[in-house]
């Protein structure tokens, strides 16, 4: 076996993942119940919202990351409150509460992620912004340009 370096060893950050993969684990089950109930089908179709207790609202909005990404949605949006019938309330985050939506846009060809920006660009119609911009970046690789 290899030797562990202790002095990589980050308690505080080691802490942070733990919660972002709790959070991550609750947007999971409220997802399984949207898919369950025939509201989305695949995690990408979905927008989820949340309304978290502080100081977990603080915490998800510096995560270094998306939030999107790292949940496999189309869009992640962090709200004051939520109210509705479809609440997914968490259990084990007291306070936590997910609403699973249908996805807002269209569904980029490129990345199968739902965006508002897709049909948009003549020259790429079923791609979105992000996905225009990195074809354009693969063009001028392929002609030569390293820019």
């Amino acid at each position: 076996m290899p030797v562990v370096d202790h002095a990589w060893e980050d308690e505080a950050l080691e802490e942070r993942w733990e919660k972002v993969l709790r959070f991550r684990q609750e947007v999971s089950k409220a997802l399984e119940v949207a898919r369950a109930q025939k509201r989305i089908g695949h995690g990408l179709d979905a927008w989820v919202r949340m309304a978290a207790p502080e100081p977990w609202g603080r915490f998800l909005e510096s995560f270094p990351f998306s939030l999107r990404q790292l949940c496999i949605v189309s869009e992640v949006t962090i709200e004051e409150c939520l109210e509705g019938k479809d609440l997914f309330e968490s259990r084990e985050i007291p306070g936590l509460a997910i609403e699973v939506d249908r996805a807002r846009g269209e569904k980029c060809s490129r990345c199968w992620v739902y965006f508002p920006s897709v049909g948009t660009h003549a020259s790429h119609p079923s791609v979105c912004t992000r996905c225009v911009e990195e074809l354009k970046h693969i063009a001028r690789w392929a002609e030569g340009d390293s820019r």
